[in-house]
């Protein structure tokens, strides 16, 4: 076996352009190129709109009222000619005014009535409340379809139906209907929200409102017949009141632009996190039925978020915990954390978390650990530094502890533990120690671990300094931010192999015809041949030389060891005649109708076995996949995948994840991979444009030699 030449490459993905948002005059709705009518409306028109506050209609006309909504708002209402205090309009029409942005809450019967309005009075973006549409039946996705033509045909942007609707907390815009908008607005901030679930939203904006991290925007996008999460997404990455794009995900269904969307947001700078749902077959389910979303393959999801350096977040506290981490600074440079505490037992429970997380903990140079030593002699001073309780008494240690950390212990980042500092008398020191550390090393980012008054966590937060309850999360926070600032940092992609098209054979097709195509795109198979007759089988055993493997060829036949139809190792004709005479029919009963298309016979190849395959996912489009192959391949499990296609660097580092990878490196005396073949091996099949009819390709197993011997795609299966 040899290892095979590079094939021809490509460049990265394209960047999309760093345009800032465009703004369209209102009265020219039809032109809109993004969505700043339905995030930044000058004016705000309810259809539908009741006197009543407390009704679904009602309720916006009373929050963009109460909140001080700086636009013009315009019930409709047929009705009346005043809604609670506002001049009422009867149709859309009788405005004679330039409308942003119109909510349509109106029975289901008016609703496509009311959406032709909008089209006609130049409306920019229109928001449907109502629910009953694509997510209960095939007729109510009938009708969303149909309202979704409506808007494209009439120049509208249509969000909804069955959403929340959206906030701008600068501009005071609360077109929702949710109670917990009503009251305490918050002050503006720089995360924007996006979520497909309505109430969920609403729980994020009060949840942040309470913990005091403040919203740009916020966006329910419910059913997605027009506005979508990734436009939605893209718009807020470009943004410039927003640093950090938070997310509530179900699924999608145009993968395409969804990773548009993303490298939009890594052009500029933007951490994204998402709590992605939809992991378990019941939690895919009721996606759908919750928001009609395809929710996917799981595992696809974060093979694209790892492309893109977008952190899915496990639980909503972490959430939280990154977006608020990413909202008060800059990104860490690196991964390197220092750390003080004013208690030994958290000091380890810091540590053991930075193991946990991939986070560095560099000692301190010998000479600050020596000029330490003489103030804190008792204590620990290499990193973590342990305080202990002379913290209180010396007023001076606190500044100088974070002064070495910060300024001589080569750090992006210091987090300190200080217990119940801050809701003691304690706090004023705690503040001004790392205020102080803030300002005269501003790349290192300061992180305050401990209970604390709101008034501490406010002083705080203004100097850029986060707050954590929990040092575990305050260290996972933080090594998910330093996961994507190093993505964000990258210099450049590795440059990926250019697409191959596969012609795909007429008739049927088995492992033979699978094995052709992987040689169409480089990839070194055994020799072998094809024989219809057990004579002819050891003819051709006899010219490619023992050991030889026989297999039973039919295109019918995907896993062939359980039914008996594979024989290996043979070393003589009688050898191989026998073994075809006991694997085909009538002798062999697993056989029993099912039809036989040769005898592959094969040189014998040795290796560890690997499993590379290449899919059509519904979602994003072709995907590889690399795992431990053989008869283990399934019931382990141990695979990791990625957008193809994938430069060989790429996939390597796919192999480096996988469980088994300290095997395949050679640990404890196991015969080290030729990983650099098999990496070359996973980035050509990657390159293959799969044909019309074929959903995808596999090899298992691959057999991947020593070090120096290549990779041999033993059997494959196109599917």
């Amino acid at each position: 076996m040899k290892v095979f030449s590079e094939g021809a490459n490509r460049g990265p993905d394209p960047t999309d352009d760093k345009t800032g948002n465009s703004r369209a005059p209102a009265s020219n709705a039809r032109a809109l190129p993004t969505l700043d009518a339905l995030f930044e409306p000058r004016s705000v028109a309810i259809i539908g709109a009741s006197a009543d506050p407390t009704r679904v209609s009602g309720r916006p006309v009373q929050m963009l009222k109460d909140a001080g909504y700086a636009g013009q708002i315009y019930p409709v209402n047929a009705s009346r000619d005043v809604v609670q205090g506002l001049k009422a309009y009867r149709s859309l029409g009788d405005i004679n005014a330039p409308i942003d942005l119109a909510l349509i809450s109106v029975p289901a019967a008016a609703v496509e009535q009311s959406l032709h309005e909008c089209c006609r009075a130049g409306v920019g973006a229109a928001i449907i409340f109502g629910s009953g549409f694509a997510e209960v039946s095939e007729a109510g996705r009938s009708a969303q379809e149909h309202l979704a033509r409506i808007a494209r045909a009439g120049g509208v942007r249509l969000l909804g139906p069955n959403c929340m609707g959206m906030f701008n907390v600068a501009s005071r815009a609360y077109v929702t209907f949710s109670t917990v908008f009503a009251s305490n607005w918050p002050e503006p901030g720089n995360v924007g929200l996006v979520s497909q679930s309505g109430a969920f939203a609403a729980f994020c904006f009060a949840r942040a409102r309470l913990e005091g991290l403040r919203l740009s925007y916020g966006v329910s996008t419910g059913n997605e017949a027009d506005i979508d999460f990734a436009d939605c997404l893209e718009w807020l990455a470009r943004n410039e009141r927003t640093r950090v794009v938070i997310g509530f995900m179900e699924g999608f269904r145009d993968g395409a632009k969804l990773c548009r969307a993303f490298e939009v947001a890594r052009a500029h700078g933007k951490p994204v996190v998402i709590l992605k749902v939809g992991r378990s077959p019941l939690g895919i389910e009721t996606a759908k039925s919750h928001t009609a979303q395809l929710s996917g393959e799981d595992q696809v999801y974060d093979a694209v978020f790892a492309r893109y350096g977008v952190h899915r977040a496990q639980t909503l506290d972490e959430l939280f915990d990154v977006a608020r981490l990413a909202a008060s600074g800059a990104m860490p440079a690196g991964k390197r954390l220092g750390i003080v505490t004013v208690s030994g037992g958290a000091g380890v429970l810091m540590s053991d978390s930075c193991w946990r997380h991939d986070v560095d903990v560099p000692s301190l140079p010998d000479t600050a650990i020596a000029r330490l030593r003489t103030r804190i002699p008792f204590a620990t001073v290499h990193n973590p530094i342990d305080t202990t309780g002379i913290v209180l008494d010396d007023r001076t240690l606190l500044p100088d502890l974070l002064a070495t950390l910060s300024g001589e212990g080569g750090v992006d980042a210091v987090a300190g533990f200080y217990a119940g500092m801050g809701v003691s008398d304690a706090a004023p020191l705690m503040v001004s120690s790392l205020t102080a550390a803030a300002a005269a090393y501003p790349k290192v980012r300061q992180i305050a671990c401990t209970l604390a008054t709101p008034e501490v966590r406010e002083t705080l937060w203004a100097a850029g300094i986060p707050v954590f309850d929990d040092p575990e999360r305050a260290v996972s926070a933080f090594a998910a931010l330093a996961r994507i600032g190093r993505h964000h940092a990258q210099a450049s992609i590795e440059a990926r192999p250019a697409p191959v098209p596969l012609a795909l054979p007429v008739g049927t097709h088995n492992e033979y015809t699978a094995k052709a195509l992987l040689r169409e795109l480089g990839i070194h198979t055994p020799q072998e041949h094809v024989a219809q007759t057990p004579q002819e089988a050891a003819r051709a055993a006899e010219a490619i030389g023992y050991p030889v493997v026989v297999k039973v060829l039919s295109h019918a036949l995907p896993h062939k060891t359980e039914a008996g139809a594979v024989a290996l190792p043979l070393h003589t004709s009688a050898e191989v005649i026998a073994a075809c005479e006991r694997m085909l029919p009538p002798n062999n009963p697993a056989l029993a109708g099912v039809p036989v298309e040769g005898l592959l016979v094969a040189r014998l190849v040795r290796g560890t076995e690997l499993i590379v395959g290449l899919h059509r996912d519904p979602v994003f489009g072709a995907i590889i996949m690399v795992g431990l192959g053989g008869i283990h391949a399934e019931l382990l499990q141990d695979r990791a995948l990625a957008l193809a296609p994938v430069g060989p660097q790429e996939a390597l580092a796919m192999i480096k994840t996988l469980k088994a990878y300290a095997v395949l490196a050679g640990a404890r005396g196991q015969v080290h991979a030729d990983l650099t073949a098999a990496a070359d091996v996973v980035s050509r099949l990657s390159a293959a444009l799969l044909p019309d009819g074929l959903s995808g390709i596999e090899i298992n197993p691959l057999m991947v030699g020593a070090a120096g011997d290549g990779a041999c795609a033993v059997d494959a299966l196109v599917r």
